[in-house]
């Protein structure tokens, strides 16, 4: 616990109830996939491999712009009529 700027007792951020009952912490442990999928580096490998095959089959629509924010891009994979793909790949998105 803490004072805040009003001088009243609060919780500290990290322990803060910040959604039901899970502070921070449980919240992070709850939608980490990477922890709670078994072995889902090899599954994450795989799935990237199989997005940069399809990307270099169909290059057409790669890293399109939709709005005016950086990471607003997507890659649109056309296979026949009716059966348009749009994808959100990571590998598109910067790290910056």
């Amino acid at each position: 616990m803490h004072l805040d700027s009003a001088g009243l007792v609060g919780q500290s951020a990290s322990t803060m109830i910040l959604y039901r009952s899970m502070d921070r912490a449980a919240l992070d442990a709850a939608y980490n996939n990477s922890a709670a999928v078994a072995d889902s580096s090899r599954i994450l490998a795989d799935w990237q491999v199989r997005s940069d095959r399809l990307a270099a089959q169909r290059p057409k629509y790669l890293d399109l712009c939709y709005g005016d924010a950086e990471r607003n891009r997507i890659d649109l994979f056309v296979e026949k009529a009716g059966a348009t793909v749009v994808s959100w790949r990571a590998s598109t998105v910067s790290s910056g």
